[in-house]
């Protein structure tokens, strides 16, 4: 052990004993009459040179006070065999005990009582005296000897309680208004089965520290849940409720009146998971308000012979992934368009007869169950959700399937999901399953229906119950011919690609494993270590059920082309230049563009292709299709073209400098003050700030009178074909050496600041895609990180990527180096992601004018698409971050697409918005980036409108795909008036990158 660590533990631990002896009354005089010096010793514990120690293979006797309170509870409880006299408590597995001075502590309870058996009335105890318990859990048998003894006014002041259950105690009649009292450390309850607990009220506004609440088959009927609940930081709520409405009785009370549910924010911000169960005839509605944020899964269960169920009223059903009903309980005014998030959908025991949702369609579902309900029919429309992968009709009473509904859900899609279809326990349906299914279905369950035919693609994988079961047996001398497209299998770093006919569903073997793109015609062969370099023959088998299905392939490891930066002659958008590794035998080569456009070649070598588009491309971001040798790269979005239109003097004249300088002819301001910014017509002001740069990490931070802006840098990753992450490194965790040399001449302060990054002392790791099922193990050691900050009190002009940029007085520029990465795979390309913080709320300065002007937060490219500029305002201070769209590959200018990964609010601060961005690369040998950020104030003194009204104020600035200089400028001057045209923010959420999302704050 760390030394450190250990003496660390070893402190914990003598707190934890002093607290508890101090508790317990177990020194001769009381503890806060001594100087206490502690210590631990071989013979274990010494405070003041008293030594409390354990004994090996023995147990020291049960401290007589928790003796007494185990009697207690064995008397009550009816529990046969316990040893009153407390020799062997502590070696029954039921009790776990710690030595404290001369006598054991009970830390853990576990009492599971079968039969009641009478062993006299209890005595009378105030309280639970076990000072160091950490667990208790009794399950009881539905009996106590003192029934007015509710066993939870004895639980108080149990400093180290963590875990609390109690199942089948009829004793909890209710819950104490102070429960719990000061267990602060109170982590998980469940209440089970206490037949005499009907109401809560109020709502434990005691358990501030709760993680985990479970109430179960409590026959609670009065309960209320609003705004004036307080559980900060519970995550799982589960209650068993029931509706008390007597038919009988209609004038009585309503489940609306007794069972009052609704959640929000300031009662459960970190509310995940809520299930609800009721019994009963009412309709109680459960309220989810808008800011629930984190609540990700519903389940909504009604038993019993009741007609009543819950009414689910989201109020942001954005929000939601996951939602079970079980019974009754149905969703208000159900649109699936607005469930954007929804993953799954189950209903299970209902009377439906059709869908439930009224209109639009989901885009995220994958997962829809009817289980046990009425359908007579798998209804045509709507269609069924694109991206499912399993659905679920088992017992219903279908009779027959609209199959068209299935029509087009996968085609040739790349997703390795494939249908699950589980029509079992429909005795009634009869239908012919369509050879259109082959290509959809990945398994298939139809036992116990009166389906008798089935198509050849199942047929002849009638013994891979893995995927297909069935009661149909196969027809004898059944003929099952796999067919192949190609006998060449060409390996893309052990990669392949078949295709053929009555393909199968997939097999692991020792050498390979193949997976379903498109079920039964087209597989992915992935090699565990093939080394062979010549062209191989190799028998393939298509199904460990069948030996006999096999097929014989010539089989070849070729490298895949691949580009590492692409350029056009800006005078000539015709030539194009095409930069990467292309091979050394160059055959069947050929380009387009948009997979539209031919780009006749000009020159072609293994590292350049030089080639002359036919016709001219529309502006705007385009695609690169490269073919060498019949094998096929596509570089998305690898070129921007733009057009050059530049800022004229009348629209510059809009703002007319806000009466701080004048318009040039160029369009620009020239500001009358030289510390006014021009770039935004003199609005703002250059802010002097003093640089304090961070030794450990290349974070950029600002703090102007108390106002701060921050932006670091946090992973690097690696993607997949289809952007699933396959590879990160995080480069947050303090892994820097940094030098700093600092200039000045002229009054004018120059800092630059070298960051190293240590990848093998990192959190590299290897993550599983998403979409992919498999894990990669990748080490990425030998990985060269360098970061510069560069930072200076004046103006600049800097060269990046054949560019000239303009920098502002005190502007940080960053700059990052990335060298050696060792890829996955020969078509993966690399991000680089960054975190910050942006106001979720709207930005609005008061500029003096007719309406305060609203600063966007992101700017985005009009052609590209891409994040160009972020802009946070904090009081009067404003913070630029640019983001030119492109990077140096390998030593080349490319085009680069920055775009925002994901957004979650920040916890405590409703108003922010942790922000992560990625910046794209190409696969590169050397990459490298050049965001740069300027502080500002807001400068709304004297500022005089000064509008033109001879010039219209509709028009916008087209900033395109910004190329710094006088682009870069327009770009900057365009963010300024695109104030007037809010753009709306795209967000491109990573599915497969599970850890990213612990890096928000």
């Amino acid at each position: 052990m760390d030394g450190a660590v250990g003496a660390r533990g070893h402190q914990d631990n003598i707190q934890h004993i002093l607290s508890a002896l101090k508790r317990i009354n177990s020194f001769p005089v009381s503890i806060s009459e001594m100087s206490i010096t502690a210590g631990l010793t071989k013979q274990g514990l010494m405070i003041n040179d008293h030594v409390f120690s354990s004994i090996q293979g023995a147990f020291l006797p049960l401290d007589p006070i928790e003796l007494n309170a185990i009697q207690f509870i064995a008397k009550q409880y009816g529990i046969d065999g316990i040893d009153f006299t407390g020799a062997n408590i502590c070696s029954s597995p039921s009790f776990t005990c710690l030595p404290v001075g001369q006598a054991s502590r009970i830390q853990h309870i576990n009492l599971d009582v079968t039969t009641f058996k009478p062993l006299g009335q209890p005595d009378v105890i105030s309280e639970f005296p076990f000072a160091m318990l950490k667990t208790f859990r009794l399950k009881a048998a539905n009996q106590v000897a003192n029934p007015s003894i509710n066993i939870l006014n004895l639980i108080v002041q149990l400093d180290y309680l963590v875990d609390l259950s109690i199942i089948n105690d009829p004793s909890i009649t209710s819950i104490p208004i102070i429960f719990p009292n000061e267990m602060l450390r109170l982590e998980t309850i469940i209440f089970d089965n206490c037949t005499n607990l009907t109401h809560i009220d109020p709502f434990f506004d005691s358990l501030t520290d709760i993680l985990s609440l479970s109430i179960k088959r409590c026959p609670i009927n009065r309960i209320v849940i609003n705004e004036t609940t307080s559980l900060p930081f519970l995550t799982t709520l589960d209650l068993d409720l029931v509706d008390s409405t007597s038919d009988s009785n209609p004038s009585g009370p309503t489940a609306s009146d007794m069972l009052k549910l609704s959640f929000g924010l300031s009662s459960f911000p970190k509310l995940s998971l809520l299930v609800l169960s009721m019994t009963g005839n009412g309709n109680p509605q459960v309220i989810l308000k808008s800011d629930l944020l984190l609540l990700s899964q519903v389940n909504l269960i009604t038993t019993g012979t009741g007609t009543g169920g819950f009414k689910l009223v989201p109020q942001n059903p954005s929000i939601i992934k996951n939602i079970a009903i079980i019974g009754n309980s149905y969703i208000e005014a159900f649109t699936a368009s607005s469930y954007t998030s929804l993953l799954s959908l189950n209903y299970l025991s209902t009377q439906l007869i059709s869908y439930p949702w009224t209109s639009g369609s989901f885009t995220t579902l994958k997962q829809l169950g009817f289980k046990d309900s009425q359908f007579s029919t798998i209804p045509s429309t709507p269609i069924i959700p694109s991206m499912l992968n399993y659905l679920n009709f088992k017992n219903n009473v279908l009779t027959t399937i609209e199959w068209q509904a299935f029509q087009g859900i996968f085609g040739d899609s790349t997703s390795l999901f494939n249908l699950g279809l589980d029509l079992s326990d429909n005795s009634n349906l009869v239908t012919t399953i369509p050879n259109s299914m082959c290509n959809n279905i990945g398994l298939l369950d139809i036992r116990n229906t009166s389906i008798t035919e089935l198509p050849s693609c199942l047929i002849c994988y009638l013994q891979d119950t893995d995927h297909i079961q069935t009661d149909i047996i196969m027809p004898p001398n059944y003929s099952c011919d796999i067919t192949i497209v190609s006998t060449l299998l060409v390996l893309d770093n052990r990669v392949g690609i078949i295709q053929g006919s009555l393909l199968g569903f997939g097999i692991i073997s020792e050498s390979y494993k193949t997976l379903p793109i498109v079920p039964q015609t087209k597989l992915k062969i992935i090699w565990n270590n093939y080394l062979y370099t010549e062209k191989t023959n190799y028998q393939i088998s298509f199904s460990q059920y069948y030996p006999e299905y096999t097929k014989t392939l010539d089989v070849i490891e070729a490298a895949c082309p691949y580009l590492t930066s692409a350029q056009y002659d800006h005078d000539n958008h015709s030539i194009i230049s095409l930069f990467g590794n292309f091979g050394s035998s160059l055959s069947h080569v050929s380009v387009q563009l948009n997979n539209s456009i031919p780009c006749k070649l000009e020159s072609v070598t293994s590292k350049l292709i030089v080639c002359l588009l036919l016709e001219r491309p529309n502006l705007g971001l385009t695609d690169v299709k490269i073919q060498v040798n019949n094998i096929d790269y596509l570089a998305v979005a690898a070129l921007c073209f733009k057009n050059h239109t530049h800022r004229t003097e009348q629209q510059c004249l809009v703002n007319n400098c806000y009466q701080r300088g004048h318009c040039e002819p160029n369009g620009r301001c020239i500001c009358d003050d030289l510390s006014y910014n021009p770039d935004d017509d003199c609005l703002t002001k250059y802010a002097n700030i003093t640089f304090n740069p961070n030794t450990t990490a290349p974070t950029t931070s600002f703090d102007i009178d108390g106002v701060g802006f921050q932006f670091e840098m946090v992973a690097i990753q690696e993607l997949d074909i289809d952007e699933s992450v396959i590879n990160e490194l995080f480069t947050n965790s303090g892994d820097w050496e940094s030098t700093i040399t600092t200039n000045t001449i002229n009054n004018d302060t120059d800092t630059l600041v070298v960051y190293k990054h240590n990848a093998s002392s990192s959190s590299s790791s290897s993550l599983t895609s998403h979409r992919r099922g498999h894990r990669q193990i990748h080490n990425n050691n030998n990985i060269n990180i360098t970061a510069t900050l560069s930072y200076s009190t004046r103006e600049r002009q800097v060269e990046f990527a054949s560019h000239t940029l303009h920098l502002h007085p005190n502007t940080v520029k960053m700059t990052v180096y990335i060298e050696n990465w060792t890829y996955v795979s020969s078509v993966s390309t690399l991000r680089a992601v960054f975190r910050t913080r942006l106001n979720s709320q709207s930005q609005l300065i008061d500029i003096g004018c007719d309406q305060p002007m609203e600063i966007t937060p992101l700017q985005f490219g009009s052609l590209s698409s891409s994040l160009q500029y972020l802009r946070v305002v904090k009081d009067s201070v404003q913070f630029n971050s640019r983001f030119v769209d492109y990077v140096v590959s390998d030593g080349k200018t490319t085009f680069s697409k920055t775009i925002i990964i994901n957004q979650t609010t920040v916890e405590g601060s409703p108003d922010q918005l942790s922000t992560l961005i990625g910046i794209n690369l190409p696969q590169c040998a050397s990459c490298v980036i050049d965001p740069d950020f300027t502080p500002l104030t807001i400068d709304n003194h004297a500022i005089s409108c000064g509008r033109n009204s001879q010039v219209p104020d509709t028009w916008k600035i087209v900033v395109g795909c910004v190329v710094g200089g006088v682009a870069a400028v327009a770009a900057a001057i365009g963010g300024i008036f695109l104030w007037k045209t809010k753009k709306q923010q795209k967000n491109t959420i990573d599915s497969g990158n599970m850890k990213l999302k612990e890096l928000q704050y």
